[in-house]
């Protein structure tokens, strides 16, 4: 996979004209490389609420938002939210099939794995939603991010998993949801998640604005003091 670098120092960017899959690319699950496998698994997810999860998620962007920065976006629902209110979004996805989509649709998506940027983009708010338990390792470097480039987050995170779960349900959920670096193990638990935002609530001088813990997930805003 040919790598570029783009006008910010240390992005370093896939570029998703080349075809080619690497080593990552091809232990992706499926999941991520078919929005309608992706879209089915979020309706089974929500029974049948994905839609209105979004919308719960879009009505936290303020009307003093002029800029979203989404980050493991996945679907574009946030995207057209903001296309819809003149907001400029931009998105960030280790997905390729999940990037081409997006700028087909003419949204400033790039093919990118966050853990790798230095920085992330000035903005009024970043986005995240179901995918923090993927950075477990690097959960202070990633708030530090966050908050040096965004006053305020807005973050969901799912609290019960079947992944979580033993046997084969949980094995198969672990694999569905492997987005490039094996089998995914470590999920949140509404005390590890709690704790965790609390903790970088306190180094990061942040206040957690607003939590609702709609049952299966936990959506939150912080934001920067």
């Amino acid at each position: 996979m040919v790598t570029q670098t783009s006008a910010i120092a240390g992005w370093r960017v896939c570029d998703p004209v080349r075809k080619k899959e690497d080593e990552e690319a091809g232990m992706r699950s499926l999941l991520y490389q078919h929005i309608w496998l992706y879209r089915g698994v979020m309706q089974i997810l929500y029974r049948g609420r994905a839609a209105e999860r979004y919308r719960q998620i879009t009505q936290l962007v303020g009307s003093d938002v002029h800029s979203v920065v989404e980050l493991c976006f996945g679907d574009t629902a946030v995207a057209e939210f903001c296309k819809g209110r003149g907001i400029h979004w931009e998105g960030y996805d280790l997905s390729e099939n999940f990037v081409e989509r997006a700028r087909a649709l003419g949204f400033e998506a790039h093919l990118m794995d966050i853990a790798t940027m230095d920085r992330f983009p000035k903005c009024d708010l970043i986005i995240m939603l179901g995918s923090l338990y993927h950075f477990p390792h690097d959960l202070d470097t990633l708030f530090q991010k966050i908050f040096e480039a965004s006053p305020r987050l807005v973050l969901s995170e799912a609290v019960l998993n079947l992944a979580s779960s033993g046997g084969l349900i949980g094995r198969f959920s672990k694999i569905m949801t492997d987005a490039g670096s094996g089998p995914e193990v470590f999920r949140f638990s509404r005390s590890t998640l709690m704790t965790t935002l609390q903790q970088q609530a306190e180094r990061l001088s942040a206040e957690i604005l607003e939590m609702s813990d709609r049952g299966r997930e936990i959506i939150v805003v912080m934001q920067r003091v």
